[in-house]
Parts: C-alpha cells; sequence; structure tokens
C-alpha cells in the first residue's frame, strides 16, 4: 500500500527514499560515479534520519500505547540494524571506488528497503492508533523536532 492510499498519520512517505536509491543505482550502472555518490549519500544521510525517527518516537509511541505482542516492532528494529549493516559494507566498497561492486551492492539495499518498507506500512497501517490519537500533536512535535 503506498502512502496516497492511507489516511493513517503514522505511515510517513518512504517512496522518496526507494527513489534516491533507484537514482544511485541508475547512475552507478550508467558509470556516473560522481552521480551515483552523490544520490547514496543523500539516502544516507535522509536515511538515517527517518529511522531515528522511528526508532526514538514512532516505535516507543506504539508500544507505549498497546506493546508489541506480535513483536513486529522488534522485528522493524532488527531490519534497521540490517540495513545498517549493508549501509556500512557499502562505505568500504566506495572507499575502493569499484563500480561494479557498487552496483552489486546497492541492488540488495534496494530490495531489502523495500522489504522492510512494505512491512513496516503494514504494520503501521494495522496498528490501532486510538492510543495514540491522544497524543498525536505530541509525537508530531517530536518527529518535527528530529527533523530540524
Amino acid at each position: 500500500m503506498t502512502n496516497e492510499q492511507t489516511d493513517n498519520w503514522l505511515v510517513h512517505d518512504h517512496r522518496r527514499f526507494e527513489g534516491t536509491l533507484k537514482n544511485a543505482i541508475q547512475a552507478a550502472e550508467m558509470g556516473q560515479w560522481k552521480q551515483a555518490i552523490e544520490q547514496y549519500r543523500l539516502f544516507v544521510q535522509d536515511l538515517h534520519q527517518h529511522m531515528e525517527m522511528e526508532d526514538r518516537v514512532i516505535y516507543p509511541a506504539i508500544e507505549q500505547a498497546q506493546g508489541d505482542p506480535g513483536g513486529d516492532l522488534a522485528e522493524l528494529r532488527e531490519e534497521h540494524l540490517d540495513i545498517v549493516r549493508l549501509l556500512r559494507g557499502l562505505e568500504h566498497v566506495i572507499r575502493g571506488r569499484d563500480l561494479d561492486h557498487l552496483i552489486a551492492s546497492l541492488r540488495p539495499l534496494y530490495r531489502a528497503m523495500r522489504e522492510h518498507d512494505r512491512f513496516e506500512e503494514e504494520v503501521l497501517e494495522n496498528t490501532t492508533v486510538t492510543g495514540l490519537f491522544e497524543d498525536r500533536d505530541e509525537i508530531l512535535r517530536r518527529l518535527q523536532a528530529l527533523g530540524e
């Protein structure tokens, strides 16, 4: 489900990150090292901020309101760690300026991101927001503060 198809205020835009990463892949496939790295760095910067918002604000708010009985939030956090490990591996590839290896490394990252985003959107879409709605303004304020 795309964010445009939902009114769940907890679901936030993943398509931008996927698009930036896809741009990095396309630039790398065309041999445009500088553009690939620029797009990748933009992706990493935005992604770290995005994951921080989820890990420090959204997931704790859900846990406080309803717990994590199915373990979905724990799984999402573990997926964040997996993505960070993939990013660290890519830093070694970038330092080596190995374009072929960069392309081969970006594709699994893109797949992992898409799978994580879909699962997270499903979890957030199924989240009972009733308990969170009372704290909506405070949650949005905290998200905005992290985004500044």
